[in-house]
């Protein structure tokens, strides 16, 4: 099992075996006061071998700090690939997530996107949440006003 691809976007939705992003491969986070919102969206594609199609797999998907702490789960739960009808014997399944979260910003800093499976780190996805001004400039990191 493999993470074939895992995008930071502002948008994204899986329909009809596809993947719709908007606004895809973001890596900063501006705000102007703190505590805030983002709303963003985390989208994962999973490649799953022959071997492991036709059972449960965990999957879980969280936000942690530059210190590894937890800051905020996304997605928890379960998937299991199937093998469709005539399909070629020993072909990878590809399952795609999309969730579409509000990310909760309550410090400044580096932060990371940690896709596990089964329990293992797959994939890791950092990211910065910066403070700007009003006229969308970046504040140096000790700078907590928005003037």
């Amino acid at each position: 099992m493999d993470i074939d691809f895992a995008i930071l976007a502002d948008g994204a939705e899986v329909a009809g075996e596809k993947l719709f992003v908007l606004g895809g491969g973001w890596t900063l986070i501006w705000t102007r006061e703190m505590p805030a919102t983002h709303r963003g969206s985390v989208s994962v594609g999973i490649r799953v071998g022959w071997q492991e199609t036709n059972q449960r797999h965990s999957l879980g998907i969280e936000i942690r700090d530059a210190d590894g702490n937890l800051v905020q789960e996304i997605a928890r739960g379960e998937f299991e690939a199937g093998r469709p009808p005539g399909i070629k014997p020993g072909s990878d399944q590809l399952v795609m997530l999309a969730a579409n979260v509000d990310f909760k910003l309550e410090t400044l800093g580096d932060f990371a996107v940690v896709i596990e499976v089964d329990g293992t780190e797959m994939k890791r996805l950092p990211y910065q949440v910066v403070r700007v001004n009003p006229a969308g400039q970046i504040l140096p990191p000790g700078d907590q006003s928005a003037h």
